[in-house]
């Protein structure tokens, strides 16, 4: 029995001796206070800062990350000087587009995006504003959105069509099947309804809506046929044989110069982004010199 008794008391005086020794611990902290204070908020607050710095390297590291073929997608800049000051736009001419996919036989494919815009659109609810941009079909090739109703082939076919985002038709139909339905943008223009997407990520270069086509807002936009208009985003898918935007270096100001309209007072130097796939803190312009005096100005046939 003697024994069985001490086996019995083993655990006690376990929990005695932790007991104790917890005692004592927190005895030592609280004599040293001042010291245990400042170790452990130093411990958290190291914590902390690692942690939110890990986030922003994973939010930069997966910037873009849903587009596939972001490693050959680039955005055209221009470098223009007034004054002897030379200033770098994301704008870019209206006929740019097709005249570099038309010379240039490094590029796979071409579109333009205009700026975002807020438009009030109105159904059968209520009304609401919502942003989003108009471009050219090559786009949804290009920058493959995830489509959760419609075909990316022939979303925006038609000038009236238009693709909005999960979120936006959820607003305006709820659970309603939204495809061929039409709204009006601005109490005025009608859009059928031909593609609903994703909503886009946080980190994401596009923070759109909804997209129309290109042609619609040109119907609007006369003045984009000029050279000197600079009033759109140009993308440029590159074809695999063309590695990087160095292999466009010559083609690039050849075609310039013979695929070119109305003299502009400005000139430009083209610059080629890094591919989507660069991460923002990565990132390194590639240049593609053209002079945009001899850009704009087109021989006569």
């Amino acid at each position: 029995m003697s024994r069985v008794a001490a086996l019995a008391s083993e655990p006690n005086k376990l929990h005695l001796m932790l007991t104790n020794y917890l005692k004592a611990y927190f005895r030592n902290l609280w004599k040293n206070r001042t010291y245990t204070f400042l170790n452990i908020f130093g411990l958290a607050v190291g914590i902390a800062c690692s942690t939110l710095i890990f986030l922003w390297i994973e939010d930069e590291f997966t910037w873009d990350h849903q587009f596939t073929k972001k490693a050959v997608l680039y955005q055209i800049q221009g470098n223009q000087t007034y004054g002897g000051t030379t200033y770098t736009f994301s704008a870019t001419p209206g006929p740019l587009a097709p005249a570099m996919k038309t010379d240039i036989p490094g590029i796979a494919a071409v579109s333009r995006l205009c700026w975002p815009y807020r438009g009030l659109f109105t159904t059968d609810k209520n009304p609401i504003y919502e942003e989003g941009q108009y471009s050219d079909p090559e786009f949804l090739s290009m920058f493959n959105l995830d489509f959760i109703e419609g075909s990316p082939a022939t979303a925006l076919g038609d000038i009236h069509s238009l693709i909005i985002s999960q979120g936006m038709a959820k607003a305006l139909f709820g659970n309603t099947d939204p495809i061929g339905k039409t709204l009006k943008m601005d109490h005025n223009d009608p859009y059928t309804i031909s593609g609903v997407f994703k909503d886009l990520p946080a980190n994401c270069s596009f923070h759109f809506n909804w997209l129309g086509s290109y042609q619609a807002f040109y119907q609007k936009n006369q003045w984009l046929q000029y050279w000197g208009s600079n009033g759109v985003m140009t993308f440029v898918e590159l074809k695999p044989s063309a590695k990087c935007a160095r292999s466009l270096r010559r083609t690039f100001p050849q075609c310039c110069c013979e695929s070119t309209a109305t003299p502009y007072a400005g000139k430009l130097t083209e610059v080629l982004e890094p591919p989507l796939s660069t991460s923002c803190i990565a990132a390194a312009r590639e240049t593609v010199c053209c002079d945009f005096e001899k850009f704009t100005r087109m021989k006569t046939v």
